[in-house]
């Protein structure tokens, strides 16, 4: 389960969501607008390029702490985007 969603809902709900089955959260969950779906087109764009960014950043610096960091960050936007693109499938 992602931190991210807790961030915006209580975690017994986002438990209780993920514990259900397709079916079933279709029913509770609305579906996404046209609008909607560029938002999360545009979010996810922007995750994957930090993700690249970050990525790049820590392989082409020579201090380990500031490499080490630099991926910490990298992995954190990787987990919004894997976030986002989970909560994306779920309204398929």
């Amino acid at each position: 389960m992602s931190h991210y969603l807790t961030d915006i809902f209580p975690p017994s709900l986002v438990h209780y969501i993920y514990g259900l089955n397709s079916t079933e959260r279709r029913m509770i969950m609305p579906e996404l607008t046209a609008k909607n779906l560029t938002i999360l087109n545009d979010q996810l764009g922007a995750e994957a390029l930090l993700v690249h960014k970050f990525a790049q950043a820590a392989q082409s610096v020579q201090d380990q702490a500031i490499s080490s960091q630099l991926s910490a960050i990298s992995g954190q936007h990787r987990k919004h985007y894997d976030t986002l693109l989970n909560y994306l499938n779920s309204h398929q």
